[in-house]
């Protein structure tokens, strides 16, 4: 195998190895991480060394005998057909909750998976809109999601805005920060209700495992239980900041 990586240097490096290995999705679309054998060879353009393994870009893989790998979105958008049929639209919009994605990240994928039979389309005819496509999850991309099920998980990616303006709180006045976790509550609390409404349509018989019902009761449970941390976190810093405000105004 030869791997020739571009590092900050703007020039190649390439280096010999001879290895059997699987590439397998990490958390972003285009990145892969090595767990098993699987013959393959690869040119990569950007710095390739990574906590994680091995993360190379997918466009640039080039297998023996195979030229295309699937990645964590490619699995949850079966894993979503696999629950019922879909059309692309609705499928970015289902995906939301689990999975940030975008039109532009999902119709590729969904050609390429069609392409490898992992999924069937058919045309629905529509009078006031155009003729919509709807996908359906085949035999062998039920199986193909069967398999990922034995994968090992990547670690969490971790994007909060409110933790880094919470760092950077002590550049900014008093009631700047009250209204940023004033703000922030209601979100909190929206999404308590949230999945106390979801959790509330689930009939009790079905919350057993190897239910569909059951991987949404855990799910919803989850949600409701970040989201009354996050409510009791919110409210706990509104009441150091009002406690702050009120010694504030009465120094002065």
């Amino acid at each position: 195998m030869l791997l020739k990586a571009m590092i900050n240097s703007n020039k190649p490096v390439k280096t010999k190895a001879r290895a059997e290995l699987q590439l397998v999705p990490l958390m972003q679309s285009d990145s892969y991480q090595v767990v098993k054998p699987y013959s393959f060879s690869v040119h990569f353009e950007q710095t390739g060394l990574y906590r994680t393994g091995l993360q190379i870009r997918s466009s640039a893989i080039t297998f023996q005998g195979e030229s295309y790998i699937m990645n964590t979105l490619s699995y949850g958008l079966l894993g979503l057909l696999a629950r019922r049929e879909s059309s692309g639209y609705e499928l970015m919009l289902r995906i939301q909750p689990f999975w940030q994605a975008k039109h532009s990240q999902i119709y590729p994928l969904l050609s390429q998976m069609e392409d490898k039979q992992f999924l069937s389309a058919r045309w629905v005819e529509q009078s006031d809109k155009p003729d919509k496509k709807i996908y359906a999850i085949t035999e062998a991309g039920l199986q193909k999601l069967k398999e990922w099920m034995h994968m090992p998980i990547a670690p969490a990616v971790t994007k909060d805005e409110l933790s880094l303006r919470t760092f950077c709180l002590w550049l900014t006045d008093i009631g700047i920060a009250l209204d940023i976790y004033e703000e922030r509550r209601i979100i909190y609390l929206e999404k308590k209700q949230y999945f106390e409404e979801i959790l509330h349509r689930i009939p009790e018989e079905e919350c057993h495992f190897g239910s569909k019902e059951f991987s949404n009761y855990i799910l919803a449970s989850k949600g409701l239980m970040m989201a009354e941390t996050e409510l009791k976190w919110c409210d706990w810093v509104l009441k150091l900041l009002r406690q702050h405000n009120m010694q504030a105004h009465s120094n002065s």
